[in-house]
């Protein structure tokens, strides 16, 4: 009988961003959400984890991550919260978003578009597979 695998709730609205998360279903089960409706939908399964974008559904980010830390104990996934667009974020409130979501308590900050800058898409994908990895082939 084969293991099941680990599934993993995307919950980020650009599909283009979607697209280029899409190498982790090599490896894991995922399940997409646009907005907040089918993010609520998805969590009523069992989630691993869940990654979810700066701008999630108008940048719902924190109030996705405040229905994850409601969820009943033994149930709330770890969060990996993700910025894909390219762009100048000020370090200050890049500071301040890794702050919030340690705050939080069930997630970390990932900032993808400056890894694909600073060494390109395929070493970014790679941490990031590392990074997921590290919460889910425990």
């Amino acid at each position: 009988m084969g293991s099941l695998r680990k599934t993993v709730l995307v919950a980020i609205t650009d599909p283009d961003n979607r697209q280029a998360l899409q190498f982790l279903e090599e490896s894991y089960t995922l399940y997409y959400a646009s907005n907040m409706g089918e993010a609520k939908a998805c969590l009523k399964g069992p989630i691993d984890l869940v990654i979810c974008g700066l701008t999630f559904n108008d940048s719902r980010m924190f109030e996705l991550l405040g229905l994850i830390k409601a969820l009943p104990f033994g149930q709330i996934p770890p969060a990996i919260c993700i910025r894909m667009k390219p762009g100048r974020l000020e370090q200050n409130y890049t500071l301040l978003i890794e702050q919030a979501i340690e705050l939080n308590g069930v997630g970390e900050f990932v900032n993808f578009s400056s890894w694909v800058h600073e060494k390109g898409r395929e070493t970014a994908q790679a941490r990031l597979l590392s990074k997921v990895r590290g919460y889910l082939d425990r």
